[in-house]
């Protein structure tokens, strides 16, 4: 399952992002520091953030991350939060708002790989394994590293069994 990227299952009333467009809002908030020159404080900076952008641009952002991670998100689930990272991203203006919906797609896509052997993104896996291998060493000792590293080790040995 890789995920029509066009479509939006979460109803949010989204409008749809063109490939170009979503890579482009991506590479941004890959490429952007914080307002501040610094990055945002691991996971629960990152869930601040995206709960403050979602009351501000009126769309789901608070428990995304948390629910991104819970070993129990299903591939529907994840495939939402995925979308709902999208929503996020196009609505943000902030460098660290586009940094933290970019961190929310990015555990989005992780957490399938991970747990399911799943490519959820239109972006091939394969392309984000140098990036799944530094935010597993930037978090690394926290839930959100051993995920990324665990996505990251997926991709080494290719999308066998977890």
């Amino acid at each position: 399952m890789t995920g029509d990227d066009s479509m939006d299952p979460t109803s949010l009333g989204s409008s749809t992002l063109t490939g170009s467009r979503l890579r482009a809002l991506l590479l941004a908030a890959l490429e952007s520091p914080t307002e501040d020159g610094t990055h945002l404080d691991g996971a629960a900076g990152a869930s601040r953030t995206l709960a403050a952008l979602g009351r501000r641009v009126g769309a789901p952002g608070e428990g995304l991350l948390e629910d991104a991670m819970a070993p129990t998100a299903s591939v529907p689930d994840l495939v939402r939060i995925k979308e709902a990272a999208k929503v996020l991203l196009s609505k943000a203006e902030r460098r660290d708002d586009r940094e933290a919906a970019f961190l929310l797609y990015l555990v989005a896509a992780a957490a399938a790989l991970a747990r399911y052997g799943i490519e959820i993104s239109s972006q091939p896996a394969a392309n984000q394994r140098e990036q799944y291998e530094a935010l597993a060493t930037r978090h690394a000792g926290f839930a959100l590293g051993d995920l990324f590293r665990r996505a990251a080790d997926r991709l080494h040995k290719g999308h066998g069994s977890p």
